[in-house]
């Protein structure tokens, strides 16, 4: 089984990223979901589009369980040269998950305009559960990407970040 993950970027968050309190019961979130996407399903590959906010989020935890669960990360990159216009932390820490993923898939030489929606069809294509971590804004890429997963008939599993202060996790 394979999961693939749709998120926003951290302006999509709902919340400040800087409030401490919040961004930790996300990623708490974030793991026990993954955790029990691993338990129930028998999930062994991961797949993030390793985008900027909760891609990276999603990669790094997938990392952080690699050895407990022996599963596998698998990142699809819209483009080569995804990162070319981030900030210098931003990059570090995309390379540094790149240099722990067991496989890379490469979805255009170069940035075109549907590179991301190809990326994002490619996750889904490959993947028989869908993790989306959604703001409740039903415009924009992770909404498109939850869209083209129901026409495919894929399982969806929800981290609302507009609900973050009372959500628990329950698939």
């Amino acid at each position: 089984m394979i999961c693939c993950c749709t998120e926003h970027r951290p302006k999509g968050f709902t919340w400040k990223i800087n409030d401490k309190q919040l961004f930790d019961k996300y990623r708490k979130l974030l793991k026990n979901m993954i955790v029990q996407l691993i338990d129930k399903y028998d999930i062994k590959k991961f797949i993030s589009g390793m985008a900027l906010g909760a891609d990276t989020d999603f990669a790094e935890t997938i990392i952080q369980l690699k050895e407990q669960y022996k599963i596998k990360l698998l990142c699809a990159l819209p483009c080569k040269n995804q990162c070319l216009k981030w900030n210098s932390s931003d990059i570090m820490r995309y390379k540094n998950v790149l240099k722990k993923a067991d496989e890379i898939e490469v979805i255009s030489q170069q940035y075109t305009s549907t590179c991301m929606y190809e990326r994002n069809k490619f996750m889904v294509d490959n993947s028989n559960i869908v993790l989306a971590i959604w703001n409740g804004n039903k415009k924009g890429g992770t909404w498109q990407t939850i869209n083209y997963a129901k026409s495919k008939q894929k399982q969806i599993v929800y981290i609302r970040l507009d609900k973050i202060e009372d959500m628990e996790v329950k698939i």
